[in-house]
């Protein structure tokens, strides 16, 4: 098949009698491995890099690239070595190099065991898929923006759970994964935007800005006061004066 013939007797400990054999093995070899490669980094963008909902991200990062450099080091000293590309008395340094690199790879799930959570084809289901966290995402945001549940003092992942049929760790996860924001957050900022829009009403014109927390659903003042300003950077009666008022 491929009619690429090398110079050499003796690669690493084996005596070369039939090159050309050799060579198509070798190359269909690499190129197996390639596609393997090239595999598993297409997986790892398209449904691990992304999703916020997945875990140990960094580490299997890490993993990813760190086994491609593995690989392309190896593939380059491997025909460095059948090829001669090098002069021979490099051979025996890039057959050490090459040995090396052999004993890492073997071991490197091993090194690593967690990466195999995320490896293509296992445990799958685990890793949500961007229609599966939608549709969660869909009916959770569905009940704050229709129902209003914020405006209720005990809303909680309990609640939010029982209403959603939804478990809390999924409802954290599909938060997390569209907003960037914990569930907290999530439910202080619906509760913001609505003290907003009362301000634009005709709420505060016998009323204290503190009542707007207690309507929008804060436990308290002080708690009302810190989440405002935390997202709008400006305490409500600021907020007011300077955006709404004139």
């Amino acid at each position: 098949m491929f009619k690429f013939s090398t110079q050499q007797t003796i690669f690493f400990d084996l005596e070369i009698k039939n090159q050309l054999a050799l060579t198509n093995i070798l190359i269909g070899k690499q190129v197996i491995s390639v596609l393997l490669i090239s595999y598993l980094f297409w997986t790892f963008q398209k449904k691990i890099k992304n999703p916020n909902n997945i875990r140990n991200k960094v580490l299997y990062t890490t993993w990813v690239y760190s086994y491609i450099l593995i690989f392309v080091l190896s593939f380059l000293i491997t025909f460095s070595l059948y090829y001669g590309f090098f002069d021979s008395k490099y051979d025996k340094t890039l057959s050490i190099l090459f040995k090396g690199i052999t004993v890492i790879n073997v071991f490197y799930f091993i090194l690593f065991p967690s990466v195999l959570f995320y490896l293509p084809l296992i445990k799958q289901e685990h890793i949500h898929s961007a229609d599966y966290i939608e549709s969660n995402f869909s009916r959770i945001n569905g009940l704050f923006k229709n129902e209003e549940i914020f405006l209720k003092k005990d809303t909680s992942l309990r609640s939010v759970s029982l209403a959603t049929g939804l478990n809390k760790k999924t409802i954290s996860e599909t938060i997390k994964s569209k907003t960037g924001l914990n569930f907290n957050s999530f439910v202080n900022k619906h509760r913001v935007d609505y003290s907003i829009k009362l301000m634009k009403t005709d709420f505060l014109k016998n009323r204290l800005i503190d009542s707007l927390g207690e309507k929008a659903g804060f436990k308290s003042k002080q708690t009302f006061y810190r989440a405002f300003k935390q997202l709008k950077r400006y305490t409500p009666s600021k907020y007011y004066k300077k955006f709404i008022k004139e």
